[in-house]
């Protein structure tokens, strides 16, 4: 009997887990999405040469086309390069690599 209440507890359990999974975050981050593509398009039509960054600690300002650019994760370097951006710095050891020496 014991085992069954068990079985039974664990199973209401994961179906609760399941249906909290399914919250309504999405519209949330639907409206959000809809409000950062409206700031972009007012930036574009502004001309202004800045786009704005939205992270949790705050709006960040940053050029459209930059200058020196410092990669902070080695894993990056690669994706970065294929953009056709030659970063002036990288954390760790990616610049010691010898496809990175001959470029």
């Amino acid at each position: 009997m014991k085992n069954k209440k068990s079985y039974l507890l664990c199973l209401v359990f994961f179906v609760v887990f399941i249906l909290s999974a399914c919250s309504t975050s999405t519209v949330t981050d639907l409206n959000n999405s809809d409000a950062i593509g409206e700031q972009k398009e007012e930036q574009a039509s502004e001309g202004s040469e800045t786009r704005v960054y939205e992270s949790t600690l705050g709006n960040i300002e940053l050029p459209l086309h930059p200058e020196r650019v410092v990669v902070a994760v080695q894993d990056y370097v690669g994706d970065i390069l294929a953009l056709g951006v030659t970063p002036v710095g990288a954390a760790g050891w990616v610049f010691e690599l010898p496809i990175m020496k001959n470029n």
